[in-house]
């Protein structure tokens, strides 16, 4: 593993190094998940394609004019995050 400098930490190092290198954007690579039919949660989104800012990310795709509906759900810890999925 390469450290870069000494303000990045390691494990943004560890996880870009472990992502897949793609030319399509996060918003891309999101609405094409979505239109798969599959759901999408944050912690999802940062392991499948390195987004920290899923929220956003689906802002940016409902002002792109996709219909994209939010659950909450209760995880195992009983913590509740939102569920992103196509209507």
């Amino acid at each position: 593993m390469i450290y870069h400098s000494k303000t990045t930490p390691r494990w943004a190092i560890t996880l870009s190094a472990n992502l897949k290198p793609t030319t399509m954007s996060q918003n891309q690579q999101i609405a094409n998940y979505l239109n798969k039919g599959r759901k999408l949660t944050p912690i999802d989104a940062l392991n499948k394609f390195g987004c920290f800012r899923l929220a956003a990310r689906i802002a940016d795709l409902r002002n792109d004019g996709m219909n994209i509906k939010t659950t909450i759900v209760k995880l195992k810890n009983k913590k509740q995050v939102a569920q992103y999925s196509i209507n």
